[in-house]
């Protein structure tokens, strides 16, 4: 967050990395950090829509593996969220921490529900003792990490008129991340179409409501699509989930390029100040370095061979689009001169 702060009192723009990456580094370099972007955002939101589906229907009895409704309920959300992204970010920004609110309330009410459920010493709870701290757990009967899925406590003491106030705080967080997905979808495809490295019609914005209309349209289509195809064509679920597999290593790629611009921006500010030193260099570094080991390990131990092509195939439809957009829409942004930080005292901030 502190790299973020930095980076927008240089250049608040909606493309976000895909401008400070370009200006900072390389502007080839940046146009793959905003497609990166863009990939993992909208190829992330198909999980939480899909999942959704199912969990409504089993809750209230249906069969959750009937397609049609878990179409329905998945287009539904989609639509929703994508109205409320066009009428603004303002009616977005309200609606996002009403469903925060109310699943906090849902999460806590569990949690403080959960403890007196324990201190009363009911059948099948344990005691409160050091041991509950423990990462080996208590008595082999779980571990820490497994005490914080609040979903334990619908097993434990919830039933299934708890578990469907459970399944609404699911549903809220589905909407929530859906909502996000295109809206942060459609501000870097908007802030990618300023430059003209994406089709300049994509910029349009709406003269009622002031949202990029186009581009939020063709992020909730996208969406939507995709989810058709996941539900509908089971033969292609294993290509869909290949690429789900590494959306986490995009994320990372485009953090990790992100950091690497507000170093590269900002260098010759890094020895100014032990703060500086802190938040513009060994922060940033650590956060590379930890995230490119992430991704390493986790292409070398958890990624099929069919993730690991698919990975390939996302960078490579990237390159592609790459240049087009340098020689088909030819784009000034592949020209812009590289930009830094001159030192001066203003730029602390």
């Amino acid at each position: 967050m502190l790299t973020h702060r930095k980076l927008n009192l240089w250049n608040a723009n909606c493309g976000a990395s895909f401008e400070w990456v370009g200006r900072a580094i390389n502007p080839y370099l940046g146009f793959m950090t905003g497609w990166l972007m863009i990939t993992g955002t909208l190829i992330g939101s198909l999980t939480p829509v899909t999942v959704l589906g199912p969990n409504v229907l089993a809750v209230f009895g249906s069969s959750s593996t009937s397609t049609w409704p878990n179409i329905g309920i998945a287009t539904g959300i989609c639509v929703l969220m994508l109205a409320i992204a066009i009428i603004g970010i303002r009616p977005t920004a309200r609606l996002q921490v009403g469903i925060a609110v109310v699943e906090y309330v849902i999460l806590i009410g569990f949690s403080i529900a959960g403890l007196i459920w324990v201190l009363s010493h009911h059948a099948g709870s344990f005691p409160i003792t050091s041991h509950w701290f423990s990462l080996n757990g208590i008595g082999g009967k779980g571990s820490l990490a497994a005490g914080f899925l609040i979903a334990v406590f619908i097993s434990a003491m919830g039933g299934s008129g708890w578990g469907k106030v459970m399944t609404l705080a699911l549903a809220l967080s589905v909407i929530a991340a859906t909502g996000t997905g295109i809206v942060l979808g459609a501000r870097i495809l908007y802030g990618m179409a300023g430059q003209r490295v994406l089709p300049a019609f994509i910029g349009n914005v709406s003269p009622k409501y002031s949202p990029p209309i186009v581009a939020s349209v063709v992020c909730g289509v996208f969406l939507i699509a995709i989810t058709w195809i996941y539900l509908l064509a089971t033969s292609v679920q294993n290509a869909f989930n290949d690429v789900l597999d590494v959306s986490a290593i995009l994320y990372a790629a485009f953090y990790v390029l992100t950091a690497l611009a507000a170093m590269t921006y900002y260098r010759r500010r890094i020895m100014s100040s032990a703060m500086n030193l802190v938040t513009l260099g060994i922060l940033p570094l650590a956060a590379v370095v930890f995230l490119v080991w992430m991704g390493v390990r986790n292409l070398q131990i958890n990624l099929s061979a069919a993730s690991r092509w698919s990975l390939v195939a996302v960078v490579g439809v990237g390159l592609l689009l790459m240049l087009i957009a340098r020689y088909g829409l030819r784009s000034p942004f592949f020209s812009i001169p590289r930009e830094s930080d001159d030192g001066a005292e203003n730029a602390s901030r």
